[in-house]
């Protein structure tokens, strides 16, 4: 039966809420029916364009009430002007009780992967299905209807941090990519967010800027907004690289403390871990961005 509203409740960090919203599109296309989204405010402008789809603050006080002993009438709140009860999915472990106090369905999503190691986004459409809800996920349309490159097309952003420290490859290699792909003929814009402009020494700052022209964001509208006039990226496996995917670049993903066949942005094209433990060469990184730049190339004449 088709619900009166989708209500996803989301607090996780950014690379898994953008995966989330390959959720969020499968149940907007299955239902076509309106959707509140509970989560960061950060993330608010994400769902800006999206139709049909309302944001609500996490950090308000009726979203807190979500995990006291209050939660269904925090939800009745959310629920207001719907059509009918609706379907909940729930990716935060809240204290909701389905069938007490408003009618709705409850589906609830443990976010972190399980042993047999499919994608993420698999096991999440897995742990749907067995809750009596079949849904393909797919990319948020409405994240890549905003485009507009520039008109230097061998333009590529590189965000060097994101993610712990073990998920970040070393500055070293990073510098070392740059001069290769400057080399060959390509624009390259470095970037930073607010985690890397606290915790990152500032000679560490210093040495980047010296490789590539520097972007640093404070805000992720700010970080939207250059993604939006780049046809590629590379990065670390983060939200960043996430986000930089789920926006239409051609995005190539470093992984080497994570398992790309689970975290891996839908269609990138990722490099490492290797067998050694050790981080991916700069030889490795380089030839993936070449045959991706190749690939894309050819693709387009």
């Amino acid at each position: 039966m088709k619900p009166g509203g989708l209500i996803l409740i989301h607090g996780g960090a950014l690379g898994d809420f953008v995966l989330t919203l390959h959720l969020l599109q499968a149940l907007l296309d299955k239902f076509d029916c309106p959707a509140r989204v509970v989560c960061r405010r950060s993330y608010h402008g994400l769902l800006a364009t999206a139709a049909q789809v309302e944001a609500i603050d996490l950090d308000r006080p009726t979203a807190r009430s979500l995990f006291g002993d209050q939660a269904d009438a925090a939800l009745d709140e959310f629920a207001t002007g719907l059509d009918g009860p609706p379907m909940v999915v729930d990716c935060l472990g809240t204290n909701l009780n389905s069938g007490q106090g408003i009618d709705y369905r409850l589906l609830r999503i443990d976010p972190r992967d399980r042993p047999p190691e499919n994608h993420i986004l698999r096991q999440w459409a897995d742990r749907l299905a067995a809750q009596g809800l079949a849904v393909t996920p797919t990319a948020p349309t409405w994240l890549r209807q905003q485009r507009s490159f520039d008109d230097d097309e061998r333009h590529v952003l590189i965000h060097a941090g994101g993610g712990g420290k073990a998920k970040c490859w070393p500055l070293d290699r990073i510098c070392e990519l740059i001069d290769r792909i400057r080399s060959a003929g390509w624009r390259v814009t470095a970037t930073l967010g607010p985690v890397e402009l606290e915790t990152w020494p500032a000679e560490d700052i210093l040495r980047l800027e010296r490789s590539a022209a520097l972007q640093t964001f404070e805000r992720l509208d700010q970080f939207v907004e250059s993604l939006q006039c780049v046809p590629f990226f590379i990065g670390n496996d983060s939200g960043p690289a996430h986000l930089a995917n789920a926006l239409g670049c051609r995005t190539l993903v470093i992984f080497q403390a994570t398992n790309p066949n689970i975290w891996a942005p839908p269609d990138a094209r990722c490099v490492g871990p290797a067998y050694d433990g050790q981080p991916p060469s700069v030889d490795a990184v380089f030839n993936a961005w070449q045959e991706m730049t190749h690939t894309c190339n050819a693709s387009s004449t």
